[in-house]
């Protein structure tokens, strides 16, 4: 007889290389064609899912839209992998232990065996991404061939996926205890065993019972599938504020100002769209996923993660607005240089007119022939040496510029 196994499935966020570009419309009809294609290609399990978004609102207990890119499996492995725009994947592990096993030692296991199952399946998916690439309207996607080298898994949480009549099991009893004794509601083990609830979600540790195809450990399940929308949400925002850390970080320091605005409005414009994609996908789901979802986030305090992003795009603002009044301040300094410059050039060139006019007049008296008298004005400029012309052309700039000054100063 085989010793009584429990189904057990984890949910990772997966930092991967590939994503859609930022702006992309995901309700564009290139976007849907692409989604499309991908669908035909062997590997992809979600082609019902995502071939039904045009139906809108026609079945209240599906999702109107679809999130993912693409979800791709790797049956032997027993992987699949929810691709997500922002280069990020969630991937769910699909795992038996047995029912004897400890709560610390079902941690330990299921972590383990879920970081050696997905660098296992790696190699397919990068395999499949390379198919991907070959399709058209592929350039709606960005790609980072150094970040595909290998997996960056964030963390990975674990589901124990239980039946009615598990729980009336001391071990299994004993075990839910356990596992839920260090999250948010360790309370909700008593309600599980007592059949009050059907799930708890908190933190890390979760219990689910009658889960949707309890054994394979699938995500139709719509408990499963809004822990792992939320925790998509959770990590691109966490991603959001690192990239805005790292662009904040290269405006103070890095002497290359050009670099740094780009970075830091780049970073900004990806913080707002994710906001903005949160919120519009919230009214695509159904009513017991929207509900579950805020929950879990609420419970992760997304909204704290949220204002800590706004107050990072504020600063982002800040530095820019700072910059930009830095180049036109430059570009002021400069303008004002070139008109001192011009105006410098335009008194020695009227200096040396008045000169050359005076002494030309006084020199061929012809030119004068319809004025009463010699012009005292131009007889006496005459009269001046060239060198103290000059001198003059300097101090009137000189007087003009502290003029000049003086009022730009009020």
């Amino acid at each position: 007889m085989s010793e009584p196994t429990i189904a057990l499935t984890t949910i990772s966020p997966v930092q991967i290389g590939v994503g859609l570009k930022l702006g992309v419309n995901n309700s564009s009809s290139k976007y849907q064609a692409f989604i499309d294609a991908v669908c035909e290609l062997e590997g992809c399990t979600n082609a019902s899912t995502l071939k039904s978004q045009n139906q809108q609102y026609s079945k209240l207990n599906d999702d109107v839209k679809n999130l993912r890119l693409f979800i791709w499996e790797d049956t032997q492995n027993k992987v699949k992998l929810h691709v997500f725009p922002n280069n990020i994947a969630i991937a769910e592990v699909a795992l038996q232990y047995s029912e004897v096993l400890t709560s610390e030692q079902l941690e330990a296991l299921s972590q383990a065996d879920t970081r050696k199952a997905i660098r296992l399946a790696w190699g397919g998916f990068i395999a499949f991404v390379n198919q991907v690439r070959q399709l058209k309207n592929s350039d709606i996607l960005d790609y980072n061939i150094e970040q595909m080298a290998k997996p960056d898994v964030h963390w990975i949480s674990r589901a124990i996926l239980l039946r009615d009549q598990d729980l009336k099991k001391s071990n299994i009893q004993k075990l839910i205890t356990e596992w839920l004794s260090n999250t948010r509601d360790p309370q909700d083990a008593e309600k599980i065993i007592a059949g009050e609830l059907q799930y708890s979600m908190t933190w890390l540790n979760y219990v689910v019972v009658n889960p949707a195809h309890c054994q394979e450990g699938t995500s139709l399940d719509y408990r499963i599938d809004s822990m792992i929308l939320s925790q998509y949400f959770y990590t691109a925002q966490e991603n959001c504020n690192k990239q805005l850390m790292e662009a904040i970080e290269l405006a103070y320091v890095s002497k290359n100002l050009l670099q740094a605005e780009s970075e830091l409005s780049i970073s900004r414009v990806a913080a707002r769209m994710h906001l903005i994609n949160y919120h519009e996908h919230l009214k695509y789901l159904t009513r017991a996923k929207r509900k579950l979802v805020a929950n879990i986030l609420e419970c992760w305090e997304f909204d704290t993660l949220v204002q800590n992003s706004k107050r990072m795009v504020e600063v982002c603002s800040s530095r820019l607005e700072e910059a930009d009044h830095k180049r036109r301040e430059r570009s002021t300094v400069l303008t004002d240089l070139l008109l001192v410059t011009l105006s410098f050039f335009a008194v020695f060139e009227l200096s040396l007119y008045l000169v050359e006019f005076s002494r030309e007049m006084m020199s061929r008296p012809a030119l004068d022939y319809n004025d009463e008298s010699t012009s005292f004005f131009l007889s006496f400029i005459a009269n001046i040496d060239t060198d103290y012309m000059f001198g003059f052309g300097i101090l009137l700039t000189v007087i003009l510029i502290l003029i000049y000054r003086k009022i730009k100063t009020r």
